[in-house]
C-alpha cells in the first residue's frame, strides 16, 4: 500500500512542473515608423484605459503568457477606421509574448493601433501603442495626423474638431527665418530696402 501511495506521489510530481511552466518568449520591438504603423493597423483611435481584465488562471492556477487579457477604452476619435465611444481589445498578458500591458495603463490617454474588427480587435507591445502625455507622443501623434487626417468622433456622438494642437502647422515666414539666421536677416533687410526704393523715389520726384 505504502508503495501504491509512493508511485502516486512521484506521478503527479512529475507531471504537475510541465502544467505549472510558462512558456518563455523573447520580444524585441523597432522604433516605430510612422507610415508603417499606420498602413499596418486597421483602426488608430486616441482613447483613454478605463479597465484592464485578467484572463482567468487555468488548471492548477497556472496561465500561459499568451493567454488574451481584455482592455476596455474610452474612445474621443478615430483616425483610421470607425466605431462606438466604447472600445475593447485584447492582449497577451506578457510582455514576453509582446503583449502591451505593460504600456497600456489604466487612466492615461494613448494613441492606439488596432488589428481585425469590432469583434476582435488585438494590439500587441510592437504595434506603435504610445501615451499622448508626453512631447513625444505628441509629435507621434501630429505624423500619424499628416498620414490619416483628422479622422472622425466615434459612431453616434456629435461632431468636434480635432485638437487645435495637431492642426498647428509650423509656418515659417522671413521674420521667423531672420530671427534665426543672419544671412536670412540680412536678406530680408535687402529685400525690405529694395521694396521701399520705388516708393522713395517718387517721393523725391514729386518733392522736386
Amino acid at each position: 500500500m505504502v508503495r501504491v501511495m509512493m508511485l502516486v506521489v512521484l506521478m503527479f510530481s512529475a507531471i504537475v512542473p510541465p502544467l505549472a511552466a510558462t512558456p518563455a518568449y523573447a520580444c524585441s520591438c523597432a522604433p516605430p515608423i510612422p507610415a508603417e504603423t499606420e498602413s499596418y493597423a486597421d483602426v488608430i483611435a486616441i482613447g483613454t484605459v478605463v479597465r484592464v481584465d485578467m484572463p482567468s488562471e487555468g488548471l492548477f492556477g497556472t496561465h500561459s503568457s499568451l493567454d488574451p487579457a481584455f482592455v476596455s477604452v474610452a474612445v474621443e476619435r478615430y483616425l483610421k477606421g470607425s466605431g462606438g465611444a466604447d472600445l475593447t481589445l485584447s492582449t497577451a498578458r506578457s510582455g514576453a509574448s509582446c503583449g502591451a500591458l505593460g504600456v497600456l495603463e489604466v487612466g492615461e490617454r494613448f494613441l492606439l493601433f488596432l488589428r481585425g474588427d469590432a469583434t476582435n480587435y488585438t494590439t500587441g507591445l510592437c504595434s506603435g501603442n504610445i501615451a499622448l502625455d508626453s512631447s513625444e507622443g505628441a509629435d507621434y501623434l501630429r505624423e500619424i495626423v499628416a498620414i490619416t487626417g483628422p479622422g472622425s468622433v466615434p459612431d453616434g456622438q456629435p461632431d468636434a474638431p480635432i485638437d487645435p494642437v495637431l492642426e498647428a502647422e509650423p509656418r515659417i515666414t522671413l521674420l521667423g527665418l531672420a530671427l534665426f539666421s543672419p544671412w536670412m536677416a540680412l536678406v530680408t533687410g535687402i529685400v525690405g530696402i529694395l521694396a521701399l526704393l520705388p516708393a522713395a523715389l517718387l517721393f523725391r520726384r514729386v518733392n522736386l
